[in-house]
């Protein structure tokens, strides 16, 4: 193995742990990964705008359903990304926010246009 396929792969190791430190640093906005999240940062008392909402592990529609919120349910809200977009009451937008549901545990994403506020002031 030459010096310039060491660095490579020296390079490639360390974007790797980089990368996974971040995965779990912040919810991640490039797929369906969850991670851990720092729940005493959040606003609470947030309500779901509409009930049987998805709330899934990534900001796009093709991404697994966790649970469901429902107009009643409280919500904490951590912080927003664009995802896929989603068009409701003739309104579209491109943003998500990462949500818990305070009543059924659930965490992950749900489109902002599902959230009253739209969601997340904060980005990721």
């Amino acid at each position: 193995m030459n010096l310039r396929s060491l660095q490579a792969a020296g390079a490639a190791v360390l974007l790797g742990a980089a990368m996974s430190v971040v995965a779990f640093a912040t919810p991640a906005s490039a797929g369906c990964a969850r991670g851990y999240y720092d729940w005493d940062k959040l606003p609470v008392g947030k309500l779901f705008d509409g009930s049987n909402v998805n709330i899934r592990t990534g900001p796009f529609l093709s991404c697994g359903v966790v649970g469901t919120g429902q107009l009643s349910h409280s919500v904490d809200f951590w912080c927003y990304t664009t995802g896929d977009t989603v068009t409701r009451n003739d309104e579209t937008m491109r943003t998500w926010t990462f949500v818990r549901d305070t009543t059924n545990g659930a965490t992950g994403w749900v489109a902002d246009l599902f959230l009253d506020y739209n969601g997340s002031g904060y980005s990721c």
